[in-house]
């Protein structure tokens, strides 16, 4: 047990070339995926094993967004116990705004079927798929600004509102490429279910914090000012 657990909780070993600038851009994302691979197939099993109660999905998604953001900005951390503390730490803001966040989406997904198959109408129909796309969007930066500031609910989703408007390009991108793993994971279905257990979810929150890191670096926050 005592060797399971050091596995999951161990601070990863990394080689710090302390003249070496840092990352940025994409090449920040590639240096995370390549560097904390193994932690982040942690984070993915971590992760499932906690959404399992269902209504702690938001929670999950938070702690995660945490344990991601502490790999975007190169600091220590212990992949368990940033999980459990931050876990502990905002299951109240978290779960309240995940219960805004899904209910909304929730109704917005409900309007695509409703004005499609029943009411028939073209341009409700588009905007409820709009609305599902915003809504989207802007859970890319809900979760991860819940991790990483200490922030009211309110103040978080009119920064995430307005992240989806300032940042148009990065988010169709980081949407596009979601929506192009989902697509993939589908296709190969059940093939593909080994790759959902191992990594999955972890490499979809990746995307989407790395995507919400930088906006809320550019738009909200200074980075010193980072916790």
């Amino acid at each position: 047990m005592g060797l399971f657990f050091n596995r999951f909780t161990r601070e990863p070993k990394k080689e710090i070339d302390v003249n070496a600038p840092p990352k940025q851009g994409i090449a920040l994302f590639f240096s995370v995926l390549l560097h904390e691979f193994w932690e982040l197939i942690k984070l993915n099993l971590i992760f499932i094993l906690f959404c399992l109660p269902v209504v702690t999905i938001p929670i999950a998604i938070t702690a995660m967004s945490k344990v991601i953001l502490l790999m975007l900005m190169d600091k220590p951390f212990f992949v368990f116990g940033e999980f459990i503390a931050a876990f502990k730490a905002e299951w109240k803001r978290a779960t309240v705004a995940g219960l805004v966040f899904f209910l909304s989406l929730a109704a917005a997904l409900y309007g695509v079927l409703v004005y499609a198959y029943i009411m028939e109408s073209f341009f409700l129909h588009s905007c409820a798929i709009m609305l599902c796309i915003i809504f989207i969007t802007a859970g890319f930066y809900l979760f991860p600004m819940l991790a990483l500031l200490d922030i009211g609910l309110k103040g978080a989703f009119k920064n995430a509102a307005l992240l989806v408007l300032l940042r148009l390009p990065y988010n169709f991108l980081t949407l596009l490429t979601v929506a192009s793993l989902l697509l993939l994971i589908l296709i190969f279905f059940p093939t593909s279910i080994m790759l959902v257990f191992l990594i999955f979810f972890a490499l979809i929150n990746l995307i989407t914090t790395f995507c919400a890191y930088t906006g809320i670096k550019k738009f909200v926050i200074k980075e010193d000012q980072m916790t």
